[in-house]
């Protein structure tokens, strides 16, 4: 065959086996954004139906064979964690709350019916979505403090620099840092 077509066909392969990759990562990506502020109900239950539908097809075809490539229980471990993640995050409206040992439950099911590289994956998937959604998290809160009301901000740089001048003085009233200049001309008295 020539050269193109056996590309051509390598890349339908290589793309084919990255979509249920790409499916599951975008599926953790909306859980990660319900984490940091609630889905509309829509959008969140399409994130739900083809979270169970990529479920149900994994774990329907891990039940049809008894040795699978390492690839699927990947996938199937990256699946049960994203939906720990999603139950915990809606049920429990965030990611401190009660609910989330039922993620570590999640991972401890991978972790003893699945091999270690799929082991590994999950944990590395729930740290990411963890990690996501903290920076999410302080991204948003960043935004709100800086687009707070003028006052608030105004009232914040009159304390910071009452601050900075205090700490300047010390009890006897003389600045903490003085030039040379103004030691030979005001030298102490005691």
């Amino acid at each position: 065959m020539p050269t193109l077509v056996l590309f051509a066909l390598a890349l339908r392969r290589a793309a084919r086996a990255a979509l249920p990759i790409a499916c599951i990562l975008s599926v953790a990506a909306a859980v990660v954004l319900d984490a940091v502020s609630p889905l509309e109900l829509p959008y969140a239950l399409a994130a739900a139906g083809v979270l169970v539908v990529l479920l149900a097809r994994r774990v329907r075809r891990r039940a049809r064979t008894l040795e699978t490539s390492a690839r699927r229980e990947i996938e199937l471990a990256m699946l049960l964690v994203v939906a720990a993640f999603g139950a915990v995050v809606r049920l429990d409206g965030s990611l401190d709350g009660p609910l989330y040992p039922a993620i570590l439950v999640g991972i401890a099911l991978v972790a003893a019916f699945a091999r270690p590289v799929a082991t590994f994956a999950a944990v590395v998937l729930a740290a990411g979505i963890a990690t996501a959604a903290a920076l999410l998290f302080v991204v948003r809160s960043l935004r709100r403090i800086r687009s707070a009301p003028a006052q608030h901000i105004s009232v914040l740089k009159v304390c910071g620099r009452h601050s900075v001048r205090s700490s300047q003085m010390p009890a006897s009233g003389w600045p903490a840092t003085r030039s040379p200049r103004s030691v030979r001309s005001a030298p102490y008295s005691s």
